[in-house]
């Protein structure tokens, strides 16, 4: 028996993408939970839209779910979102280790979770923020990497280990982003498992030496993921995740400043991403 499969990717999935189409404006925070529309499996009316990061519904491998992460990009004035306690306050960012946590904001990042209910206040604290969003729609995702800074002709960039060692990288011509994958909590099934790490794209040369002798320099882009500072949690389905600039972002080398924040002609801005879950119910429609 063929097995009836269909690609299910959001409009808007591709565009997660280095390279893609602009993110939609927004001006509020919307979505949440398990409220989406179904989502059939009769591959008959299947609409694919090709993504090397989402893979397929399957309706032989049922019982799996179907998630959207809806993933905002917010851009306000610098210490809005990072020094407003009202914001923080309903944030929990116990959400990972206490040492994956002081590590993270010895970079300069802050990360932590809230409920879904806490969307609307976020908005009214942040005061027409510059807000776009995206949306991913898969069982699973890898390779999904966030645009966060674009162009840099140079960046040095250095972190804290988890060790306390700090080190240090030079980047030409390079873009900053976040990597991420998801996939569905077995164990926690109102869940959805997030991995998450800094990732820096940059150009690099090489030298080729031909079979007569001569030499070549060849141009080619390199992506390198921080491992040190990637991170592994759940999502419950009803709560958001926020990750944003910590107050040692102000040093100028560091991950929080040049990933997350970035300077206007008038006013240094801070820029913080917003993920929030929902699932996609399958319905199994019969062929005529």
């Amino acid at each position: 028996m063929k097995h009836k499969r269909m690609w299910c990717v959001g409009a808007l999935a591709a565009s997660l993408l280095a390279g893609c189409a602009e993110p939609v404006k927004q001006s509020a925070f919307e979505g949440g939970g398990d409220v989406s529309p179904a989502v059939s499996t009769n591959a008959g009316s299947a609409s694919v839209t090709p993504s090397s990061s989402v893979e397929g519904i399957d309706a032989k491998e049922a019982p799996k779910k179907v998630f959207q992460l809806d993933i905002y990009q917010v851009a306000v004035p610098r210490g809005q979102l990072s020094r407003n306690e009202n914001v923080w306050k309903a944030v929990d960012e116990e959400v990972i280790s206490p040492a994956t946590r002081d590590l993270l904001d010895k970079n300069g990042i802050l990360i932590g979770t809230a409920p879904l209910s806490e969307l609307k206040n976020l908005q009214e604290e942040l005061a027409d923020p510059e807000l776009s969003r995206k949306s991913l729609v898969g069982q699973k995702a890898t390779r999904v990497e966030i645009e966060l800074q674009t162009g840099i002709p140079s960046q040095t960039l250095f972190w804290f280990d988890g060790s306390g060692n700090l080190i240090g990288r030079t980047y030409d011509t390079c873009d900053n982003f976040l990597a991420l994958s998801f996939r569905q909590t077995m164990r926690a099934p109102d869940k959805v498992s997030l991995q998450i790490a800094p990732l820096v794209r940059s150009q690099r040369s090489q030298i080729l030496v031909t079979g007569s002798g001569t030499e070549r320099e060849v141009d080619y882009v390199k992506p390198e993921s921080i491992f040190e500072l990637g991170i592994s949690l759940e999502l419950p389905l009803d709560r958001f995740l926020i990750i944003a600039p910590s107050a040692q972002s102000r040093l100028s080398t560091s991950v929080g400043r040049l990933f997350f924040t970035r300077d206007d002609p008038a006013q240094q801005m801070e820029c913080a991403i917003v993920i929030v879950p929902q699932t996609l119910r399958m319905v199994e429609q019969k062929p005529h």
